[in-house]
């Protein structure tokens, strides 16, 4: 078959095979590209609620040691803390 077609023909197939497989790549390139791009999107947001979430555990930890201070002291130390905490 191939013995029988012009060398014009034979380059114009030959072009269009290597132009599909380059194409191909260029596609699944941009398909990882454009993943990559909505996992760090994902993860940008999860770092931002991760950072929220410390600062209200720091609170928490806060809170938690001057309530144990205030029993601790029955009442005389840390009696200003605690209402002060956010």
């Amino acid at each position: 078959m191939l013995n029988n077609m012009t060398i014009k023909k034979k380059l114009v197939i030959l072009s269009i095979v290597v132009l599909s497989v380059i194409s191909l790549f260029g596609i699944k390139s941009s398909y990882e590209t454009y993943n990559n791009y909505l996992n760090i999107k994902d993860t940008s947001a999860l770092i931002k609620l991760s950072v929220k979430m410390s600062a209200v555990l720091h609170e928490l930890q806060k809170e938690r040691g001057a309530s144990a201070g205030f029993i601790g002291s029955k009442g005389k130390k840390f009696v200003d803390i605690l209402p002060k905490q956010h």
